[in-house]
C-alpha cells in the first residue's frame, strides 16, 4: 500500500504560496533598496573625484601664474587654454606695494571651481598669504546672487 498524504486543511490551502510571493515582495525591496543606495554612494564618489581634478587644475593655474609672477611683477594672468582634459585661465589685478589678487576658475566636464588668492612679491619671488574657494560667475548668478536683469 502506497503513503497516504494528508489534505491540507481548507484554512491552509496557499498558505506556502502567499509565503513565497511575501518572501519574494520583500527580497525585492531589500535589492531596491541597496541598489540606490549604491547609485547613492556612486554619485558620491564621481563627485569627489570632479572636485579633486578641479582642484588639481586650479593648483596647476595657480602655479603656472604665480611662477610667471616671479619673472614679472605685472603678470596680467593666464587667458583661458585647456589643460588636463579642461580648461583653465586666471585674473591677477596688482595693488600698491606689491600686492595681489589672483582669481583662478577651472571647468571640466560642465562643472567650474575657483579661487581667489592674495599675496605680495617679496624679493624671492610673489607670496601667497590667503587663498579662498569662490563662487563662479554663472549665467545670471554673480558671487552666489542673482544678477538684476538689465
Amino acid at each position: 500500500m502506497g503513503l497516504v498524504t494528508p489534505r491540507p486543511r481548507r484554512a491552509e490551502r496557499g498558505q506556502a504560496l502567499l509565503t513565497a510571493l511575501v518572501a519574494v515582495v520583500l527580497l525585492g525591496a531589500a535589492f531596491a533598496l541597496l541598489a540606490s543606495l549604491l547609485v547613492a554612494r556612486m554619485n558620491r564618489v564621481r563627485d569627489e573625484v570632479r572636485r579633486t581634478e578641479l582642484t588639481a587644475l586650479l593648483d596647476g593655474a595657480m602655479a603656472e601664474t604665480l611662477a610667471n609672477l616671479a619673472t614679472s611683477s605685472v603678470y596680467p594672468g593666464v587667458q583661458e587654454h585647456p589643460l588636463g582634459g579642461g580648461a583653465i585661465r586666471t585674473e591677477v589685478r596688482h595693488g600698491a606695494g606689491g600686492q595681489f589678487v589672483i582669481r583662478a576658475e577651472a571647468r571640466l566636464h560642465g562643472a567650474r571651481l575657483a579661487v581667489e588668492a592674495r599675496g605680495h612679491t617679496t624679493d624671492t619671488g610673489p607670496r601667497v598669504t590667503s587663498w579662498q574657494r569662490v563662487v563662479p560667475e554663472v549665467e545670471g548668478v554673480e558671487g552666489g546672487r542673482t544678477r538684476p536683469p538689465g
